[in-house]
């Protein structure tokens, strides 16, 4: 993908405690939103006093975002930027606002954003998966794309989707998926941080993203990931601890009957005696 363009990867945390976020070194938090449409007016209120408090914790000079989980309207999402805005609360991004395919609904709330003057970014692209969809979305007018590389299903299609959103002057956050990630913010320079998922109870520890899955994943140290040098993504298959857990539906025997080797292929099919690939007779 062209190698390294960061020494170490800056990262933001999700979580409910962004104040122990800054304390852990992270350069921004993100919090859910906590009420929607449904709650009205004072659901409203509620939200801009939750994340005014959370500004008062952090200090102005602390990203701050916030993540609505397709949970909002366009008209319920204008409002509350132009609230958060009036309250000085200088909101980094607000994130996936609305129905990841609703394009008609994207295009206007990105033109109320930017005819409210707001500085805050409307984020989204984690439910996205090809091209053509963030295409629709750079051209509805969303001002930073999040696409998640396993979600997409590998590096090829969020190589092109960093292309794409480069030509049009659009930054790229990679959404969550732990190290996978992490090795997306690395390899460009239209991704300036990732995220990091705080998975701990009471969110004042930082644990591995997948558990014991893999043999010393990666872990943010005073809000940077540095990315180990081995082949592929870096990963180790926790053997040891999965062995209690991981086991076979059914044992594996060489001398079992239903194990025997294939028998002869079709004249036409499999390798020549030099170990090439035939070419099938058709």
């Amino acid at each position: 993908m062209g190698g390294k363009t960061k020494e170490r990867v800056p990262c933001y945390a999700t979580t409910a405690r962004p104040d122990l976020a800054k304390e852990m070194g992270f350069f921004g938090a993100k919090v859910p939103l906590i009420w929607g449409p449904h709650a009205g007016d004072v659901g409203m209120r509620k939200n801009v006093e939750a994340l005014t408090e959370w500004r008062e914790k952090v200090g102005p000079d602390f990203p701050l975002m916030v993540d609505c989980y397709m949970a909002l309207d366009a008209q319920y999402t204008a409002e509350l930027c132009k609230r958060l805005d009036d309250a000085g609360l200088g909101i980094k991004w607000l994130e996936e606002c609305i129905m990841p395919d609703d394009y008609v609904a994207h295009k206007k709330l990105a033109d109320r954003m930017e005819g409210q003057g707001t500085g805050t970014y409307f984020a989204t692209g984690e439910h996205e998966y090809t091209r053509w969809g963030y295409t629709q979305l750079i051209e509805a007018g969303v001002g930073l794309l999040q696409p998640d590389v396993m979600w997409m299903g590998g590096p090829t299609e969020f190589i092109k989707i960093v292309a794409l959103a480069s030509a049009h002057g659009v930054p790229v956050v990679p959404h969550g998926c732990g190290v996978y990630g992490y090795f997306m913010a690395m390899a460009f320079n239209e991704c300036p941080l990732a995220e990091f998922m705080i998975m701990s109870e009471n969110a004042d520890s930082i644990d591995p993203n997948f558990g014991n899955v893999f043999v010393e994943e990666p872990l943010p140290v005073d809000g940077y990931i540095t990315l180990p040098d081995k082949p592929g993504w870096g990963l180790e298959l926790n053997v040891s601890e999965a062995n209690g857990q991981l086991v076979r539906p059914h044992p594996h025997d060489p001398n079992d009957p239903h194990h025997k080797a294939p028998g002869p292929q079709p004249e036409g099919f499999g390798l020549n005696a030099a170990g090439a690939h035939l070419t099938p007779k058709l």
